[in-house]
């Protein structure tokens, strides 16, 4: 029997299977030690414990070399890892026996001297480009922030989880997985089974982040491990608190900068030091600080500098953050200090970034990294312009500095960014994306690849009708293609549209140069991997990191209210440069709802749909590029930096709560004041 992937139009949550069971997961009450035993008092009939002595396999998933017990026992890293699973009918009823169990363990005894000794680094970059250290010790203007952040940005989404219908024959698998051959190994692996004996229904999944990539994997071994215990079909779905706290919870970053300047704005050396918290272990920390590295050092083109990244093991739950949402953490601390060196050497923010963006071809050859920023011109202008920047940064910080809190003060703030795709450092995702298309003999065109999205599938037809001249009720997906086929990594398809439809427009093309030339049917298959090696060095981490890059230029004007503190948005002003744009109300769209969860997490309580909101798109004749993360990394700097000049003083903290504008505005520190540091996710020192 051949291995088997198949595809299902629906959400794992609305399975049914006959005579299906549900599954809650154990979770460890101590944050170091060895679980001893799990039991119950008294356990109805029916309801069963599950632990990891139940495995007839190996406890473990690997991923990137990183391992992962599916059901700890031995040696427990965090509070709240699974050690057990409790299977029933009514699933309230497990609930209620889940706060009847009775777990025996011992606690790890670590001395403070055993504990200071362990470094738990497990990845770790240092990028440089000329003398930055001794730049910065000579330099006559110079300064230096730190920030600390642990905000994330989550989306409304089905939660994690999977169903396992188990029989002495056949292993059946429903889960919204991504990574289908990941899943499969990890269930041969546990289940002692073959590869053969496993069957994958992928189902509906709205979560196209790779935080969820092997999270899935292990959810699916967990329900595989119950189903043959009991002899019955189980499902385990996360709760929202379980997906808040151990798959969405925050990544910690901190960053510390040591700048030395120009007078004219000019940065001689950009020196940082970035931290990761990856908690108890985390498959993807190297591309996290990758990406990190490449965020701060790319956007701006320094004369030198010295960025080092490292992460480390903690004693929290494992770090599964969205490797395209981790690029606004460098953003929002970079965007930050920018703004405070324009205070510092009283420049327009808007001068200052264009300072640094403008080198000559000279230099620009021996820079590191690759990245054309000439668009980000464009759109730094164009909403310069549209928001009458100038005149009311001005007229702001004047009302501020005569302004004892009796009117309402105004501020206003710009942020920059980038959206990278294709990350040619990247250990899963866009590098091995492939597109094959072929037309028949019958004149009909097939699309080879996952089929994507409604809209974006009409997207697709336009572009094969324009360019082979065919009629668009003879385009079909192929989906027989793609099904059976199970890569050994990953394809996060709705995060790499652009690069797809990219090479559809090349396969396309191709054919049509054959098309009069051979006979019918032609075939066509384009990749991205191929470019790989000619435009990034791994191992010497310099190079072009993307496939392709998108810009963004945010200006936000704020207002904080002298009674309540509360803040204001009064307009938001984004110019975006993002090649093509393929459907022009879909892209806009697709902005004003990263906007409206952008404000939900930066800025709680906030009032959607009072604030004006001016989107423009820079098109030119560029192949279009992702633009869905770009608002993510630059919103949240534009605001901050907004309130800082309102207020005279640096609140680079999210979320934006009432009592941090309080403090700022009466010039008296969190600790004075007995802030809540819990509560205030960046904390400027």
């Amino acid at each position: 029997m051949a291995v088997l992937t198949k595809v299902v139009k629906k959400f794992y949550t609305d399975i049914e299977l006959p005579e299906i069971l549900h599954g809650i997961i154990i979770r460890s009450p101590i944050e170091s030690g060895t679980i001893r035993s799990i039991t119950h008092p008294d356990l109805p009939e029916n309801y069963t414990i599950i632990t990891a002595r139940n495995i007839t396999g190996i406890n473990k998933i690997v991923t990137n070399n990183i391992e992962s017990p599916v059901l700890a026992y031995e040696k427990i890293s965090y509070i709240g890892e699974p050690i057990g699973i409790l299977v029933g009918e009514d699933k309230i009823k497990l609930y209620e026996l889940l706060n009847e169990l009775e777990i025996k363990y011992t606690e790890a005894q670590e001395s403070p001297e055993v504990i200071a000794n362990q470094s738990n680094i497990i990845a770790s970059r240092n990028a440089t480009f000329g003398e930055s250290e001794l730049l910065f010790t000579e330099a006559e203007t110079k300064i230096e922030r730190s920030y600390a952040s642990s905000l994330q940005f989550t989306k409304s989404k089905e939660p994690l989880g999977a169903i396992c219908n188990y029989t002495k024959k056949h292993i059946t698998i429903y889960a919204p997985t991504q990574w289908p051959h990941h899943l499969r190994l990890g269930i041969c692996n546990v289940m002692g089974c073959n590869k053969n004996d496993i069957t994958i229904v992928k189902t509906i999944t709205d979560n196209n982040a790779t935080n969820s990539l092997w999270r899935t994997s292990i959810l699916a071994c967990q329900t595989a491990i119950a189903s043959k215990v009991v002899g019955k079909p189980v499902k385990i779905v996360l709760s929202k608190k379980e997906q808040d706290e151990y798959v969405d919870s925050p990544i910690i970053v901190h960053t510390s900068y040591k700048v030395a300047l120009e007078k004219n704005g000019a940065i001689k050396a950009m020196n940082a030091d970035v931290k990761v918290d990856c908690g108890a272990y985390c498959p993807f920390a190297q591309e996290i600080l990758d990406r990190l590295i490449i965020a701060l050092s790319a956007m701006y083109q320094y004369q030198t500098f010295c960025i080092t990244a490292y992460a480390q093991t903690t004693k929290k739950p494992p770090l599964s953050a969205d490797l395209h949402l981790t690029d606004f953490l460098a953003f929002f601390s970079l965007e930050n200090i920018f703004n405070e060196i324009s205070k510092e050497l009283d420049i327009f923010p808007n001068e200052l970034r264009k300072k640094n963006i403008l080198i000559n071809n000279k230099e620009k050859k021996k820079y590191p990294f690759v990245i054309d920023s000439s668009n980000l011109n464009d759109v730094i202008d164009k909403t310069i312009i549209e928001s009458d920047f100038l005149r009311k940064h001005i007229s702001y910080r004047l009302s501020s500095d005569k302004n004892d809190f009796i009117l309402p003060l105004r501020g206003i703030g710009l942020s920059c960014a980038f959206e990278g795709s294709g990350f040619y450092g990247a250990s899963v995702n866009e590098n091995n994306l492939s597109m094959e298309v072929s037309i028949e003999v019958d004149g009909s065109v097939l699309i080879k690849s996952p089929t994507p999205s409604n809209s974006i599938l009409e997207i697709w037809k336009n572009i094969v009708s324009e360019i082979l001249k065919v009629e668009k009720d003879v385009i079909y997906m192929d989906e027989k293609a793609v099904v059976p086929l199970e890569p050994i990594l990953p394809n996060i398809t709705a995060d790499n549209i652009s690069i797809l439809t990219n090479l559809l427009r090349k396969c396309c093309t191709a054919i049509q140069k054959q098309r009069f030339r051979h006979p019918l049917p032609i075939n066509v298959k384009k990749s991205v991997i191929a470019n790989k090696s000619k435009k990034w060095n791994t191992k010497e981490f310099t190079g072009e990191p993307f496939h392709s890059t998108s810009w963004i230029s945010t200006v936000t004007e704020i207002e904080v209210d002298p009674c309540t503190y509360a803040l204001k948005i009064l307009s938001i002003w984004v110019a975006i440069s993002g090649g093509q744009i393929l459907n022009k109300q879909k892209a806009e769209l697709s902005v004003k709802k990263a906007i409206h969860q952008t404000l939900q997490y930066s800025v709680p309580g906030i009032s959607y749909n009072d604030i004006k909101k001016h989107i423009y798109f820079i098109e030119n004749k560029d192949e279009p590029k992702e633009i869905g993360d770009l608002i993510y990394n630059s919103l949240p700097a534009s605001i901050t930096n907004a309130l800082t000049l309102a207020l005279k003083r640096e609140v680079p903290t999210l979320p934006l709560l009432q009592d941090a504008i309080y403090y700022a505005s009466t010039e008296e520190t969190n600790e004075s004041k007995g802030v809540n540091d819990s509560n205030e996710n960046w904390i400027s020192n």
